[in-house]
């Protein structure tokens, strides 16, 4: 099960997963999302197996996460293949091959990265002190930068700059220690004065000139973003040869929202800077500034 979403904002509750031990099945947490911002317990929610990711926890090292398991579990796993540094003995020629006794060394393949492993240990003392806080700091920012989006408009026709598409913290934390019921990341489409969307790939462009990092596209989650998006019939729909070009030449628009990601060393000045940025894109000198330079990068050219 998905603890956070990484698309719709949206947290799942964790008491599902006892209800599913309780029926039989075996659980797997994936809390890549949610580890970084949310306290988790082991000791109230016994899953079976829980994977994170360091990068998103604290920022380095990148390429690093882990499986938390409990080795009844990882006993019960079987997997049809090995690589180096998973088997004891290799019969060659021939098909025996004895996996080594240590059970988690049978999924890590080949050399482990030891030359970042031991930042780790300094990301989670560092992430524990502030960790109490986040919850607290991160719900006041994102609250304050979904209000202040919605209610930008253009300066030409009064329509709104943004459409939401991620779902709205409906729970104020008031207190350390408090967990929000959503995450901090907010999906959203930039609007043209006319309703249409304005392409994602432009956005991108025109944020990173404003030294702003936005990720666009459909965030490794494509069931997410045609559920936001309202694609699920035209997915259902598509041929076993589609391209990403043809369909979004058969919608008529690129495909995946705008994320606006808060975290562990986002601040208000952060959040300050993005609705700067949108106020520009609902302005039309600036905006058609913007797209003009854009036209004339290659990026713009190509697309």
């Amino acid at each position: 099960m998905t603890g956070q979403s990484n698309i719709s904002n949206s947290k799942n509750p964790l008491s599902m997963i006892g209800f599913a031990a309780s029926q039989g099945y075996c659980t797997l947490l994936d809390a890549a999302a949610l580890a970084p911002t949310s306290v988790i317990s082991l000791a109230e929610t016994p899953v079976d197996a829980m994977a994170i990711s360091f990068y998103k926890m604290f920022g380095f090292p990148t390429g690093v996460g882990a499986l938390v398991v409990k080795e009844s579990f990882l006993a019960r796993l079987d997997r049809p293949w090995f690589a180096g540094g998973t088997v004891d003995v290799v019969q060659a020629p021939g098909a025996i091959v004895t996996m080594t006794a240590e059970l988690h060394e049978r999924f890590e393949d080949g050399t482990i990265n030891y030359l970042n492993l031991p930042a780790i240990t300094d990301g989670l003392r560092f992430l524990s002190a502030y960790l109490p806080f986040l919850p607290l700091r991160l719900s006041s920012l994102t609250r304050h930068l979904i209000t202040s989006l919605s209610e930008l408009r253009h300066d030409t026709t009064g329509t709104p700059v943004v459409q939401i598409l991620s779902r709205r913290p409906s729970k104020t934390v008031k207190s350390v220690g408090e967990q929000s019921d959503t995450g901090s990341v907010v999906a959203l489409l930039f609007l043209l004065p006319n309703g249409q969307m304005i392409p994602n790939s432009f956005v991108e462009y025109a944020a990173s000139r404003q030294n702003i990092s936005l990720r666009t596209g459909c965030m490794c989650n494509p069931g997410g973003a045609a559920s936001l998006l309202g694609l699920r019939d035209a997915m259902a729909a598509l041929p076993c040869d589609a391209t990403l070009r043809a369909f979004e030449q058969y919608m008529g628009r690129e495909l995946g929202v705008v994320r606006i990601s808060l975290g562990l060393a986002s601040d208000f000045r952060d959040v300050w800077r993005v609705i700067q940025f949108a106020k520009l894109l609902g302005d039309t000198a600036a905006r058609t500034a913007m797209w003009d330079e854009w036209l004339h990068d290659k990026t713009g050219v190509a697309l």
